[in-house]
């Protein structure tokens, strides 16, 4: 197998504000260390030629390791590693952070130790170089201990879940989602599947709460004797691959004269009860008012009676709710009239209530931890604990994920349809064979982060308030991941995400608790502006052992940018508005355009921000990028406070462009409003975008740009105290050093360096 060599990330290597004339330098020294993990495994079942597959990956990274941070005032910090032959046991050669030593022109008065061992009582501490039992091991830390200048120690000490021993890193005791499931009886990593009415065997790849908290941290004990505890659960979430009607539906009771007509909603929403909802919509003109139905549930035998329930005309329209723990499965839902209220009925009706098997499996456990409580113990005084409850209003489960894995597909065998000169035949049925692969054809996360969103989270505090706060957020369910044309065929087209839309804060509810009752205290409402971009694709590729390229369905990759639009905080309590924040965006460039504060006070404030576009000054693709990166600051920031009709600036910052050419104007230089009180407007919108400076007001020259080079880089920048040229990399794109010139012979050279050169 051939080597692949390519640099996958950059080091810093100093820092330097104008600004405050501040450099700080850092170094590093260079290691390499090795690390193998399984790839994927993959059988095509009835292929002449078994091509079944396992692929590990070994993998060499050079890398960086940071041993000193420098700062002009003479402070240092350094940090040590392990020494000589000692490496780190679960990572062949690198070593661990043992200290981190701050000081001051040479006096030592900060120092941090980091203690550490490789847990499930497992004693030792280092490693030789040439240990190659790697894979079983994992670092953990056990203390930090912090040593100031007045010669105190304080010990922050770490305990974690060990009730469960974690497995080598290659092991095939793994969940869908990457966990450890305990179930060390695998041999592949396959999933058992069924296809056809056949089954195959394979791995189990459930997940197991217990087995997945293996290592997670548990406690904090700090120096004080306080401590802070970690408790867990498993994820959970709706399944969101069952269709709603399956799970709740409409009942029309049949067997009923025409005139009346009667409602149930049956609700699964956890799996040890249901909870009915029953209710009368209307009364049989042609019955007695004072006729009694009574409504009850039994087995399918009649055997045994879950609940029953009578109803009247003064029932109609309420809503009466049930809790059933049975069994689920076969019921009878009956009525009959009761026989001690005046009815005429010649017979009783039923209708029967089949359980979906899909309802038990509507609220799912998924890989992955979430917190369910966290104790902090202040030694004196009272424990605080915080409690999460991850539900929806009527206590089912917040949580949803938008798709499960997806471990087999159907293999085209392409060579079937070439003919002698190796041409695609046309109109040939090509032949499918059916894969099976131990990675998910439909990715589970695109993050890296945890598969499942919560639509709402409670978070209930027992502190002096012993309140709540409620926490509402966007999921999977309203922006689900999308496939592009299905995904059975073959190659399998990559999956639009929609993560960027997820888990943005919808709302926030602040309660207090008065007497066991929580009450609304106050209120945080957010609007986004979601900007979709599209990028269209055409996917190809070569057939083996043909010259013609050949091409699949389009597909297209999906993204975009999310931006808070409004926030608004409304005080409950005392039915006052707190703070109502509103934000404007530029449609092309999504630049922040305004921002306004309104107060419950009655004052505004409002912030402007002007870009070159506002003063008609042409934007060139190279501004346009650096807009785009926040590069270009506005031409114009404007803060302003607004009552009684009364404007008053407070601060801004101009930006004064100078024409190029007939197509293009560059920055030159910055103004600062010179000013110790606001200045009061009669309108706060007279600016002139002609005259970018205000006549009226006094500026001071805070930098010039003194020179661009042919990309419009600027490259000569000079402040009060200063001049910096910068220099940017082959793409112009990206600053990638500098030089400052603060006097005649001081030169320094700053910037990013990558790889090794």
């Amino acid at each position: 197998m051939p080597d692949y060599h390519y640099t996958s990330s950059w080091y810093l290597s100093n820092i330097y504000s104008p600004y405050f004339n501040d450099t700080i330098t850092f170094e590093y020294e260079e290691y390499t260390t090795t690390y193998e993990s399984f790839g994927s495994e993959t059988n095509i079942h009835g292929h002449p030629s078994n091509p079944n597959s396992v692929i590990r990956h070994q993998k060499e990274t050079i890398g960086k390791r940071l041993t000193k941070t420098q700062f002009i005032n003479g402070v240092e910090i350094k940090y040590m590693y392990e020494q000589g032959e000692a490496y780190r046991c679960d990572l062949i050669g690198d070593k661990a952070l043992e200290e981190i030593v701050v000081t001051s022109n040479g006096d030592n008065f900060f120092s941090c130790e980091f203690n550490f061992d490789y847990g499930f009582d497992r004693e030792f501490k280092y490693c030789s170089s040439s240990d190659d039992n790697d894979l079983d091991k994992r670092l953990f830390l056990n203390s930090v201990i912090i040593n100031s200048d007045s010669k105190n120690k304080d010990i922050y000490r770490f305990e974690y879940y060990k009730d469960r021993v974690l497995p080598s890193r290659n092991s095939k005791a793994i969940d869908h989602w990457g966990y450890y499931n305990g179930i060390t009886q695998n041999t592949t990593l396959i999933p058992e599947m069924t296809s056809n009415s056949i089954v195959y065997d394979g791995a189990n790849r459930n997940s197991s709460f217990e087995h997945t908290r293996a290592g997670s941290i548990k406690k904090i004990n700090y120096p004080t004797g306080g401590s802070t505890e970690y408790i867990y659960e498993q994820n959970e979430c709706f399944d969101l691959r069952i269709p709603r009607d399956q799970i709740q539906k409409s009942l029309h009771l049949s067997g009923l004269e025409p005139s009346r007509s009667h409602s149930i909603d049956i609700i699964r929403f956890d799996r040890s009860y249901t909870k009915f909802k029953m209710k009368m919509v209307d009364f049989p003109n042609d019955i007695d008012n004072s006729c009694r139905f009574i409504f009850k549930l039994t087995n399918a035998d009649g055997s045994i009676e879950h609940f029953r329930r009578t109803f009247s005309i003064d029932d109609i329209g309420i809503e009466n709710v049930i809790l059933f723990d049975g069994t689920p499965g076969q019921c009878v839902l009956s009525w009959e009239p009761d026989n001690e209220s005046i009815c005429q009925f010649e017979e009783p009706f039923t209708f029967i209530v089949q359980w979906q098997n899909e309802i038990e499996k509507k609220v799912t456990s998924v890989g992955g931890l979430r917190l369910k409580e966290i104790i902090k113990d202040p030694i004196v005084g009272s424990k605080l604990v915080k409690k999460f409850y991850y539900i929806m209003e009527d206590s089912t489960s917040s949580g949803r994920i938008s798709h499960f894995p997806k471990y087999d597909y159907y293999f085209p065998d392409w060579t079937s349809c070439l003919d002698a000169n190796g041409h695609v035949i046309e109109e040939c049925n090509i032949f499918y064979y059916y894969a099976r692969t131990s990675i998910s054809t439909i990715p589970l996360t695109h993050t890296k982060g945890n598969v499942v969103g919560y639509k709402r989270v409670v978070e209930m505090n027992n502190d002096i308030e012993n309140g709540a706060n409620i926490y509402h957020y966007t999921s999977p369910e309203e922006y689900s991941d999308m496939t592009n044309g299905g995904s059975n065929g073959y190659p399998l087209p990559p999956l639009i995400s929609n993560e960027w839309l997820r888990g943005r804060l919808l709302k926030k509810e602040v309660y207090k608790n008065h007497h066991g009752e929580l009450f609304l205290l106050q209120k945080s409402i957010n609007t986004y502006i979601d900007r979709l971009s599209i990028i269209d694709t055409i996917a190809g590729f070569k057939i083996s052992k043909s010259i013609d390229n050949y091409d699949v369905t389009p597909y297209y990759y999906a993204s975009g940018v999310s931006q808070v639009l409004s926030t608004t905080r409304t005080d409950i309590e005392n039915d006052t508005l707190v703070n109502h924040k509103s934000f404007e965006y530029d449609e092309n460039l999504l630049l922040l355009k305004a921002k306004t504060d309104y107060y419950s006070n009655g004052i505004m404030s409002k912030s402007f921000y002007r870009f070159p576009h506002d003063f008609n000054l042409s934007l060139n693709p190279e501004l346009e990028i650096l807009s785009r990166k926040n590069i270009i600051k506005p031409i114009s920031i404007e803060n302003w406070n607004i009552k009684n009709d009364k404007n008053h600036l407070l601060d801004a910052v101009v930006t004064k462009y100078q024409k190029i050419n007939d197509s293009i104007s560059l920055p030159n230089m910055v103004y600062k409003i010179i000013t110790d009180k606001p200045i009061e407007f009669n309108n706060i919108e007279n600016f002139d975008p002609d005259n970018i400076l205000r006549t009226d007001i006094e500026y001071i020259k805070t930098k010039e740009i003194e020179a661009y080079d042919e990309f419009n880089n600027p490259i000569l920048i000079k402040s009060l105290s200063e001049r910096v040229t910068l220099v940017w990399d082959e793409t112009n794109l990206n600053i990638i050093g500098a030089v400052k010139n603060a006097l005649p012979q001081d030169v320094t050279y700053f910037g990013f360096e990558k790889g090794d050169k």
